[in-house]
Formats: C-alpha cells, sequence, structure tokens
C-alpha cells in the first residue's frame, strides 16, 4: 500500500517502495520519430538531448524552464508525451527515467485484463511469455496522469500482484575499455582448470549463454559445429548478435568475455575454461553506456532461461539506489529453479562492478567513484546504495581477484558476493595499474576496432573477466551432472572454493580487515573463496 499523502511521489520496485521527486533540470520525452527531436529543438531549445532508447529522449533544461519546457511540448502544437524523471528526495546520483508504459503482474481473480486496463486509460500490449498473468500496458491521454501515479492506481485493485514503471535501466561494462598488453593463460591454472578436465571440457549439450553488447561470431574462438546456439540481438531484433549499421562498434566486451568462458580449443590463442560447451550470444545495447528498458531485461532473461544452463552478465551500476525490478526479479525466481533445457534451472552469474563499493549500504551518504578508469574527474554517490541484480538472493555475484593472491582494488564487495576469480588490478580513481597480471583473451575485430586495432587477441580485466571464468567452470559442473538443479551449482562452486587470505598490501585499515576476514565461513571482499574448477567438477560427480 502506498503511504498516505504519498501519491504519485513513491517509486515500486521489486520488495522495495522509497519515495521520490520530480528532477529539476531533467524529463524524458516519446518522440514518434526522427522529425520530433527536431521539432523539440526548435520549440525549447534545451540544454541537451540525448537519445536513450528507440523513441525516448532525455531532455536537459534549466530548472526555472522545466515546468513551460513540458508544458510546451505536451500541447497539440507538439503533442508529445513528457514524464518527469525522478530522485531519491534531495539527492543526486541516482536518477529514474520513465517511459509511456507499466508491466503488470495479475491473479486470475482480477478478472478480464482488457476491462481493467480500459478502466485506468491503459492499452494493452503484450501479454509477457515465461511468467503467467503478465503484461505490458501503455499509458495512454486517456489516464490524465503519468505513469507513476497509474502504477499507484492499480496496485489498489483487487488480484494486482504488482504494477511497475518501465524504466530505462542503467548499466556500465564491468570491463576495461582499453589495456596495455597481454599476459598468457595463467588463470587456467590459479582455479584448477587444466585439472579439471581431465573430467570434462565442456559438451554441446550444456548452454553457456552471455548477455552482453554483443560478439564478433567470425572469430576462431567460437567456431566449431554446434558451438553457436540460438544468438539473439535484442538491439536489431534478429539473429546477428552485432550491429547492423556500419560504424556502429558492437561486441568487443562481450567477445572477450564469451571467449574467457567457452572460446573452443586450438583456436590459435585462447581456450575458454569450458570449451566444449555450446555458446548462446545474447546482444542487450547498442552502445558501452547501456540502457535498456525494464520490458527488454525482463525478455532476455526469459529467452536465455529457455535455452541456457548458465548465463554470464559481466556488467553493473554505477553505486546508486537501483533495487531490482519485480518483473526481472520474478524471472530470476523462475528460470534459477524452472530454467533451462531440463527444466532444472539455469545458474545466473552477475558481475560485482568496478568501483570497490558495496553491493548494498543503506547508510551511505558520501562515496567517490569514477564511472570508468579513464573518465574526467570522479563523482559522488550521495545516497545509499543497492545493486539489486548483484543483490538477489539466486544470483552467483562474483567478485575479482589477483594473479598475486590479493583483492581486485575495484572489486565491488559486500555479503551478497558468492566466490570471487581471476582477473587484473588497478585502482578505480586513479586508473593506476597495480600488481597483478592481466587476463588474455579473444578481440573483435568484425565488428569494430576491438582493444587492440588489428588484432585477435587483447588484455583484459575487471570482474567482467572474472565473471565468466566462474560461468564456465559451472558449465564444466553441469556437463559432469546435467541433472543437478542450478542453486545445487551455485552451493557446490561456493562449497568447493579456495580462501583467499588478505594481506597488508590489500587490507590496510580496521574496516578493510573487517570485510577481507571469513566469518561463518564467508567474507564480504571474497566470498566462499575462489573459484576452484576441479574441486567443483570432483564434488559434483559425487551426487546420484
Amino acid at each position: 500500500m502506498i503511504p498516505s499523502g504519498k501519491y504519485g511521489r513513491v517509486m515500486m520496485r521489486g520488495n522495495e517502495q522509497f519515495e521520490v521527486e520530480a528532477e529539476p533540470a531533467f524529463f524524458t520525452a516519446v518522440l514518434g520519430d526522427d522529425a520530433d527531436e527536431e521539432k523539440v529543438r526548435s520549440l525549447i531549445a534545451p540544454l541537451s538531448i540525448r537519445k536513450m532508447g528507440r523513441r525516448l529522449v532525455r531532455i536537459q533544461v534549466n530548472p526555472a524552464d522545466r515546468d513551460a519546457a513540458m508544458t510546451r511540448l505536451r500541447s497539440k502544437e507538439a503533442g508529445l508525451v513528457c514524464h518527469h524523471a525522478y530522485r531519491l528526495p534531495g539527492k543526486e546520483g541516482t536518477r529514474y527515467y520513465l517511459t509511456d508504459r507499466l508491466i503488470v503482474r495479475l491473479l486470475p481473480r482480477a478478472g478480464d485484463p482488457r476491462i481493467l486496463f480500459d478502466a485506468h486509460g491503459l492499452m494493452l500490449q503484450k501479454k509477457c511469455k515465461g511468467i503467467s498473468g503478465t503484461y505490458v500496458v501503455q499509458v495512454t491521454g486517456q489516464a490524465g496522469k503519468n505513469p507513476l501515479k497509474v502504477a499507484h492506481d492499480l496496485i489498489q485493485e483487487s488480484g494486482v500482484v504488482y504494477a511497475e514503471p518501465n524504466l530505462m535501466e542503467r548499466f556500465i561494462l564491468a570491463g576495461p575499455v582499453d589495456t596495455d598488453g597481454g599476459h598468457r593463460q595463467w588463470h587456467l591454472d590459479q582455479i584448477s582448470a587444466r585439472q579439471a578436465w581431465a573430467c570434462t571440457k565442456g559438451t554441446r549439450e550444456v548452454v553457456v549463454a552471455v548477455v552482453d553488447d554483443g560478439c564478433d561470431l567470425t572469430h576462431p574462438a567460437f567456431a566449431g559445429d554446434g558451438k553457436v546456439v540460438h544468438p539473439t540481438d535484442f538491439v536489431d531484433g534478429d539473429a546477428r548478435p552485432w550491429s547492423d549499421y556500419p560504424g556502429v562498434e558492437s561486441g568487443t566486451h562481450g567477445t572477450a568475455c564469451a571467449a574467457l568462458a567457452v572460446a573452443g580449443e586450438n583456436t590459435g590463442g585462447v581456450t575458454g575454461i569450458a570449451p566444449g560447451c555450446a555458446f548462446m550470444p545474447v546482444r542487450m545495447s547498442a552502445i558501452e553506456r547501456m540502457e535498456v528498458e525494464t520490458l527488454n531485461v525482463r525478455d532476455m532473461f526469459e529467452l536465455a532461461g529457455r535455452y541456457a544452463d548458465v548465463i554470464s552478465c559481466s556488467w553493473s551500476n554505477v553505486p546508486c539506489y537501483s533495487p531490482i525490478p519485480q518483473p526481472v526479479a520474478d524471472m530470476f525466481d523462475k528460470i534459477a529453479t524452472q530454467g533451462g533445457p531440463r527444466g532444472r534451472g539455469t545458474v545466473i552469474c552477475f558481475a560485482a562492478g568496478n568501483y570497490n563499493a558495496p553491493i548494498r549500504d543503506d547508510d551511505n551518504c558520501h562515496f567517490e567513484y569514477k564511472p570508468r578508469p579513464d573518465s574526467v574527474g570522479s563523482r559522488v554517490a550521495k545516497t545509499k546504495i543497492l545493486n539489486g541484480f548483484a543483490a538477489h538472493p539466486f544470483v552467483l555475484t562474483v567478485a575479482a581477484t589477483t594473479s598475486v593472491d590479493q583483492k581486485a582494488r575495484y572489486s565491488n564487495w559486500g555479503k551478497e558476493i558468492s566466490v570471487c576469480a581471476p582477473s587484473d588490478n588497478y585502482d578505480p580513481l586513479s586508473g593506476q595499474r597495480l600488481p597483478g597480471r592481466e587476463l588474455f583473451t579473444a578481440d573483435n575485430e568484425a565488428h569494430g576496432p576491438g582493444y587492440v586495432p588489428g588484432g585477435r587477441f587483447a588484455a583484459f580485466g575487471g570482474t567482467s573477466g572474472a565473471c565468466p571464468i566462474v560461468a564456465g567452470v559451472a558449465g564444466l559442473v553441469r556437463s559432469v551432472q546435467p541433472r543437478l538443479r542450478a542453486l545445487q551449482v551455485k552451493s557446490i562452486l561456493e562449497e568447493t572454493a579456495d580462501p583467499v587470505a588478505a594481506t597488508g598490501a590489500d587490507a590496510g585499515s580496521d574496516a578493510e580487515r573487517i570485510r577481507a576476514a571469513y566469518i561463518a565461513g564467508h567474507s564480504a571482499w571474497f566470498g566462499y573463496g575462489r573459484v576452484n574448477a576441479q574441486k567443483a567438477v570432483e564434488k559434483a560427480l559425487l551426487f546420484k
């Protein structure tokens, strides 16, 4: 229930309800075509306008001009749909952008969905796959209210489980944009991958999906009969997980991540942790600053969860307050327990992120970070912090350690960390390289210059690199015991992980020593320890 006096000022996201206020200088508009963008520029002369989705743009104006600008764009002359952007009251660092749609889940007692939606000025756009009673509706002019208020009205109705705004989710890739060269595959030995291969190198019956910015499928790392299955592009809406448009780079980050997990043997440079497994590439975004509607995030996991035994996601939020949307949380609940080709659940792996930040901190009021190591200047998160995707209880959240057995300085931390895996090392604020070797992996050349122009292999790192290594180990475990449930696989990886002992080099303060310490077998820095492929596979073989 919405607290009294908070109508239209409470955001509902998963199990979280929190008060918001309109952003003073930002709002969104839904465009019909490219001509509408020129119309916006001519009518209100915005300080900036940036495309966020196929039809949605973010508009910045002087705070004193915001209301007049929105009124002008809503007038008959312009005929555009505009919505406020929102933030936590009086706080900077977390911003919520509305679209013109809601995602609604109904129980059977709600009756005919069309009658309910018509009564609230909503147009039914589609019934979602995967979770019964889930619908996407568009807020029309007949509603006479913004999506936040319509969602509040709907949640009061009998049989409505939730009604959440379809926001623009904003993620950032959890790996570097550029690196300084590479070393060979030292990480295979650090997690005992070669010993695990004595039992299995993975089978084509086990599918590892990588949800990212696309993939260069011409790379020899992904060659072989039955290697690539169910390729999907959610940007262009086809089965080619790369950009269809000349000059638009795609697949650089995804190619590097995928090769760490599943690159085949004898490909001239790299071998993935699970070289025998099949690979499902899913392209989720057209640009590195990934802005994707809640609905598309949900649908990507619904699709991947149908076919994949393991899903690897090397992206996260910047330090901000971002609870997981309920439609996505529902999908995680379903695919982790019932998904995959055998209905035994899909293992969901997420990178922890690269800010040396907590996954959750309800008391944060000042956290300094850089969106990327090469960003000019730092930012300060002044709101509480929550990465709702990494905090989901069924997610296997992966931190990063180094070749010299230390915490990677940038690696995010918290009780939500499941395990850690090898990667590189750098300071997240200065960008300075710290002791530790980089990962060596495949590089995209077909759909852009890649990390090393003219090269087929590159150095890599971040929790982006650690995550697919863990996904590959999960693929090996599933290969030797395909009947294991996904949550059993998650438990096996946690129970067989090797504890990493923090040293004075990376645990210098009392607070850091507390985070590094193992309490009941778990460390906020390292989770249950560094993943061990050999031990995980051997334990899986004991299951009947």
